[in-house]
């Protein structure tokens, strides 16, 4: 047996430092194990949990709104509702949500395998359950009606944006079953939504229509299919989706100076950039993770890698923002989050120039150094 998990997007070789690390002295490690004690308090997250509720009536079904929607000025009961592009309406925030959900059980899992502790398993398994499984609290295994639009739709293809972090929860389940401390009808059953939940993607409208977008979405769709493909031991679907994304995604998102035109158009460009550029690592990682041949790597000694292009791009874009030429209505980023798409570079190509910006840029007080970079 392995002494390191074998995770979705992340290379589990790595863990053990991480582990390491984690149990040595410093405000970050405390950090990180204060807010696991933190989640084991936490109420229940679970579907029935939000304060939305699916016009199907089904308390089962998961529905939101979407967040740059908001009442029409110019009608008497505000419908249908108008666009502000990067502007969130209050009224779609939860505090429970999906990401929320997977990056608690993410937390949860990395920290008992850090420090041996069945406490944190036990609650990551139980907040599996309580999403997926449970009959009182489990979600059906679709999003018909995600981002829906009141007086316009009651639901959207991009909707599926929802779920762009469920690599996360497939990361954890692997790390929880590396140390032994998930059952098997939980995992199997977790499978078996997930399985479903893929085959709605690939044959229903609002996935086949997801599918086909040429942003984030488009990348974000493949990121999900993919992953949760690995994860219900799917490999020729994996295999074919992972292959395809790099013509679909790469090379129609990235242009040959780093520049993601579909993203630039935004109100919000940069973060927009960056969240794109997520995916596409992910792409990359899962691609190279299982021997599957696709170029999302090639030619990066001779700087004509796209995916490392990007990263390039968006670094300087937030280094130098006062002279950035697009929007980003949120205002300066700051450096970090690009930072942290460079430090993804360093670790596979750790004597290029990515390594040098690494060592300059991050600080002691970011979590990479105990957290994976997924």
């Amino acid at each position: 047996m392995s002494n390191y998990p074998s995770l979705i997007t992340f290379d589990g070789s790595r863990l053990p430092k991480l582990k390491k690390f984690a149990n040595s002295e410093g405000s970050i490690q405390s950090g990180f194990k204060r807010r696991a004690e933190e989640f084991l308090e936490a109420p229940r997250m679970s579907v029935v949990d939000r304060k939305l509720r699916a016009p199907s009536g089904n308390e089962h079904d998961y529905t939101s709104m979407g967040p740059y929607w908001w009442p029409n000025p110019d009608t008497s009961d505000g419908l249908p509702y108008v666009r502000r592009d990067g502007e969130i309406n209050p009224e779609t925030r939860d505090s429970v949500t999906y990401q929320e959900m997977v990056t608690r059980i993410f937390h949860l899992s990395l920290a008992a395998y850090y420090y041996d502790d069945a406490r944190f398993a036990k609650k990551a398994v139980k907040m599996i359950r309580d999403w997926h499984i449970e009959p009182e609290t489990y979600m059906t295994p679709h999003l018909e009606y995600g981002q829906a639009i009141p007086g316009y739709c009651l639901g959207r293809s991009i909707g599926l944006i929802d779920t762009k972090y469920s690599y996360m929860l497939f990361n954890a389940i692997r790390l929880l079953e590396f140390i032994g401390k998930i059952d098997e009808d939980t995992l199997t059953r977790t499978k078996a939504w997930y399985s479903d939940f893929t085959d709605w993607m690939l044959t229903s409208e609002i996935g086949i229509d997801e599918d086909i977008q040429p942003n984030n979405h488009g990348t974000w769709y493949d990121v999900q299919i993919s992953a949760a493909a690995l994860f219900c031991d799917r490999p020729t679907l994996a295999a074919r989706t992972l292959a395809m994304a790099y013509d679909r995604r790469v090379l129609t998102n990235i242009m040959p100076d780093g520049a993601q035109p579909h993203e630039l158009k935004r109100t919000r460009a940069i973060s927009y950039s960056s969240m794109n550029l997520d995916g596409l690592f992910l792409l990359g990682n899962m691609a190279r993770l299982n021997n599957i041949e696709a170029p999302y790597w090639d030619n990066f000694e001779d700087g004509e890698c796209l995916i490392a292009r990007a990263t390039e791009y968006l670094y300087q874009s937030c280094k130098h923002f006062d002279r950035f030429a697009y929007q980003e209505i949120s205002g300066d980023p700051g450096i970090d989050g690009a930072v942290m798409h460079v430090a993804r570079i360093a670790e596979l190509y750790p004597a290029s120039p990515f390594a040098e910006i690494v060592k300059e840029e991050l600080t002691d007080t970011m979590d990479w150094r105990i957290k994976p970079i997924v």
